[in-house]
């Protein structure tokens, strides 16, 4: 199922996490809690490792970086205390460039995007079963806009 590496190198070792950039942190949280995802950890970043990262000056960022149970892929979720971050509230295209959008599986498809709109989400198509899996799909968007996934195996 699987392909071989490029020329036999193995550079990635795992996923670590997808980081997501809010304007909302509480409210971005409070989502994301409320699909099923636990704090990992949290913290405060500034000075001169964060900026070098970055590439911007007197950074002051806080994170929280969350995982479903008993799994070790995370979201994290980013807020830029100070200027650096733009966001545009316009729901993204699957097909933009960049990060096109992250996917989560659940037990139940219909109570999660139930829940998704309970927590301020919005529903983009109805769920569509997959002619060469057993799978349902249907996207979301976050309240600020993230394309989110959800499988229903």
């Amino acid at each position: 199922m699987y392909s071989r590496c490029y020329k036999g190198k193995i550079l990635i070792t795992e996923i670590r996490h997808t980081g997501l950039v809010v304007k909302n942190l509480d409210k971005m949280l409070r989502f994301y809690q409320g699909l099923g995802l636990y704090i990992v950890s949290r913290d405060i970043e500034k000075g001169n490792f964060i900026d070098n990262v970055t590439g911007y000056r007197n950074v002051n960022l806080e994170w929280v970086k969350l995982s479903p149970p008993n799994n070790i892929n995370m979201i994290e979720l980013i807020k830029y205390h100070n200027n650096y971050s733009k966001i545009d509230l316009i729901k993204k295209s699957p097909n933009q460039y960049g990060c096109s959008h992250v996917a989560f599986t659940v037990e139940n498809i219909d109570k999660a995007i139930k829940q998704v709109i309970n927590l301020g989400g919005s529903k983009i198509n109805d769920p569509v079963k997959s002619k060469k899996s057993n799978v349902k799909v249907v996207y979301c968007n976050d309240p600020e806009g993230t394309l989110i996934e959800l499988v229903e195996i």
